[in-house]
């Protein structure tokens, strides 16, 4: 068991303390990040000069005139309204069905229901689509909740001056909101899991990458014969795949904690649902897995070419839940998403985005679990038997 500990120690130190991972380490999540969220800042500049369309319809009908002010009061830099408010009366909606085809057939970024209620807390609702972000949410139910608690009080006996004196938003009224992004596809925990794809992705290439050519040199230069006198061929493995998990787990956590850093200055929050830790259980699973298996592939290498081509190759597989991203979110029970749910190579990745869209149940979460540890037991049970004898292969 020391013989585990100390192998993978120094594949670990090995590698960590080369320059170009730390320039890797630090450079490619700002990358990543930049594409996904730099289109997005653009299309919020674009977006923020025309004001948002948001029907209103209130059947209690007491708050109209209220909203309208807020709406009215509420200005950009240049004194234009950030919000339009569209009034629908006391419009009866049937259901969600109803409230989603009117936001598409009006153009609505956001629709406000007020129902009338004894429990003013619980009769206020706000559904709203891709073109309202996180900040302008925050920034609606402000509004609602200044112009309804306006409305209440101007309904009690107080004198004017006592009116004028109190603060509207004293009170914070619990508003309902319901996303309605993509008919139910939420785009937070949808760009968390693309995140985490992309690391897994990055993480298994570049690890796994720079572990097959280190094992073609420790083969070129009678390393691994040397290695292979002081320890057992089963040590040598375990100790290597430990290792390497330990130098993929470290871009995991540096890139983890600068992602947590950049959501949070840019108004993402995420509640850590069930979602999330599903995601991010099958994210150090898939790392694990596919670790593994480089280490698996690249016993089988004599040459630096022969170990650029199975790189190769092993990353075309990874990358393909990329690829097809837009097949796995529309079409979750597809053969060809299935496919790639079973492939142990994508297996991980394409769990994520399915558990991202939403469609997945604790026994599916339970069952791909499963599915991930045997792929595991399978490669180094397999990878045992050969493993010697191709570290000998020259």
């Amino acid at each position: 068991m020391n013989n585990i500990f100390h192998i993978a120690g120094w594949e670990y130190f090995q590698k960590v303390k080369r320059i170009s991972f730390i320039l890797y380490l630090l450079l490619f999540p700002l990358f990543g990040f930049g594409l996904i969220y730099f289109p997005q800042l653009l299309s919020k500049n674009e977006v923020s000069q025309t004001p948002l369309p948001v029907g209103f319809i209130d059947y209690s009908g007491e708050h109209i005139n209220n909203l309208k002010h807020e709406f009215d009061s509420n200005v950009d830099d240049n004194f234009q309204p950030e919000f339009i408010l569209i009034n629908f009366g006391s419009k009866n909606l049937s259901g969600i069905n109803d409230i989603v085809e009117m936001l598409d057939n009006q153009d609505l970024a956001a629709l406000i229901q007020i129902f009338e209620s004894n429990i003013p807390s619980n009769n206020i609702v706000v559904s709203y689509n891709s073109l309202l972000n996180s900040e302008e949410l925050i920034q609606l139910e402000f509004m609602i909740n200044k112009a309804v608690n306006k409305s209440l009080l101007s309904k009690s006996n107080l004198s004017d001056s006592l009116l004028s004196a109190i603060n509207p938003n004293i009170i914070s009224r619990k508003i309902k909101t319901t996303s309605l992004v993509n008919n139910g596809l939420n785009m937070i925990q949808f760009t968390i899991g693309l995140i985490f794809v992309l690391f897994l992705s990055s993480i298994t290439i570049f690890s796994g990458g720079l572990f097959i050519r280190s094992l073609s040199e420790e083969k070129t230069n009678r390393l691994a014969e040397i290695l292979l006198t002081s320890v057992k061929a089963g040590e040598l493995l375990m100790g290597k795949i430990l290792g390497l998990f330990l130098f993929a787990l470290t871009q995991l956590i540096v890139w983890g904690a600068i992602g947590f850093f950049i959501m949070n200055e840019f108004g993402m929050k995420n509640d850590f649902s069930l979602e999330f830790f599903y995601q991010t259980l099958f994210l150090v699973t898939g790392i694990f897995l596919n670790v593994t298996i480089f280490i698996s592939a690249g016993s089988f290498v004599k040459s630096e070419q022969n170990s650029q081509q199975i790189n190769g190759y092993l990353t075309i597989l990874i990358l393909l839940p990329l690829i097809f991203i837009a097949h796995i979110i529309n079409e979750p029970g597809s053969l060809f998403t299935s496919f790639l749910t079973f492939f142990p190579l994508t297996s991980a990745s394409t769990i994520i985005l399915k558990i991202s869209s939403g469609t997945f149940t604790i026994t599916s979460v339970v069952l791909y679990l499963g599915l991930q540890v045997l792929y595991f037991i399978v490669t180094v049970l397999i990878t045992s038997k050969y493993f010697k004898r191709s570290l000998l292969i020259n």
